[in-house]
């Protein structure tokens, strides 16, 4: 993590681990023979005024929750709040936990943190995909977010 190198030797182990895992299952649906599906993407310009302004706006609001939620609900509250921010947006909560490891909070909650928001906003990915394009796509899809780590 730029923002927070120190965090960096706490998540490496367990997220490299989670990209193995996701790798082998994926793998074992892959071989089993189901076809991966290609289902149309409708791709919008990232670098559109107003989609930069609603990112600027959504990690704006993070940081002050997550701000807010440590001065008066403490640390425990922020692993709360980073699975809750972890279904929308991950970078988010991510940049605003690693802006914490001044001291702010311990490093091992911004840690935890991080980590749960990663594997919450991977699984509701997973979700949304098998949802809407049926177990075959959230299967593939799966596998997809695991190869994406490496």
């Amino acid at each position: 993590s730029t923002l927070a190198p120190s965090l960096l030797t706490g998540i490496a182990a367990p997220l490299v681990t989670a990209m193995v895992v996701q790798l082998l299952i994926g793998g074992l649906y892959l071989h089993r023979g189901e076809p991966a599906p290609t289902p149309p993407i409708n791709l919008r310009n990232p670098f559109d005024l107003v989609s930069a302004m609603q990112l600027a706006a959504l990690i704006g609001a993070i940081l002050l929750v997550t701000a807010i939620t440590l001065h008066y609900l403490g640390e425990n509250a922020l692993l709360a709040l980073a699975a809750l921010s972890g279904i929308a947006d991950v970078d988010a909560i991510t940049v605003s936990l690693a802006g914490m490891a001044d001291g702010a909070a311990v490093p091992q909650t911004l840690m935890s943190g991080i980590l749960l928001a990663a594997s919450t906003n991977a699984l509701m990915k997973i979700a949304i995909s098998a949802f809407v394009g049926g177990r075959s796509l959230g299967l593939w899809f799966g596998f997809e977010i695991g190869r994406a780590h490496v």
